[in-house]
């Protein structure tokens, strides 16, 4: 190859890293997120909007990007985090070693990105902790692809096997 053509390739490579390392789910977390004041007034700040949250803060996150996302909330939100659910596809990142320093429970669902009865009990459960919330708690819901296979709960009569049996002739439909 030319030098010309391996500049150009460099600046090329340069360009998808920066790119990438722009929307690092983690990165763009930490920059929207904080919480401000004590006590009875402490506030969270998300992209700028400010609410009140005397109560604590409930974290549930959920796909792909889930236990980056998580950590970085956790680590923005501090003490304000009163508890958390993480619903994560199964991964290096979400395996439990490498999730211990999470004050959230971590669950693992989706296996081949199709719903599946880990991710509904896990689904299940982040209902039950969004619906327990008190007044004056908030409950910080942060999302990434994959969360419709990570989140299934069908409303009846419509069950899992119906959802899983839409996805397959849906995704072989192209």
């Amino acid at each position: 190859m030319s030098a010309h053509v391996l500049a150009w390739r460099a600046v090329g490579l340069r360009a998808f890293e920066a790119g990438v390392a722009a929307v690092r789910p983690d990165k763009l977390v930490m920059e929207a997120v904080a919480v401000t004041g004590s006590g009875e007034a402490k506030h969270l700040s998300v992209l700028g909007e400010s609410i009140p949250i005397p109560g604590g803060v409930s974290l549930i996150a959920f796909g792909k990007a889930s236990i980056l996302m998580a950590r970085a909330a956790e680590r923005k939100l501090g003490p304000a985090l009163s508890r958390g659910v993480v619903i994560a596809q199964p991964s290096a990142e979400s395996c439990p070693e490498r999730c211990r320093d999470l004050k959230s429970e971590v669950h693992v669902g989706s296996r081949g990105n199709l719903p599946d009865a880990a991710a509904q009990a896990a689904a299940g459960r982040a209902l039950a902790m969004a619906a327990d919330a008190k007044a004056g708690q908030v409950v910080l819901v942060l999302i990434s692809g994959g969360g419709s296979a990570l989140l299934p709960l069908p409303a009846l009569p419509l069950t899992l096997e119906d959802k899983i049996a839409t996805i397959k002739i849906m995704t072989a439909a192209g």
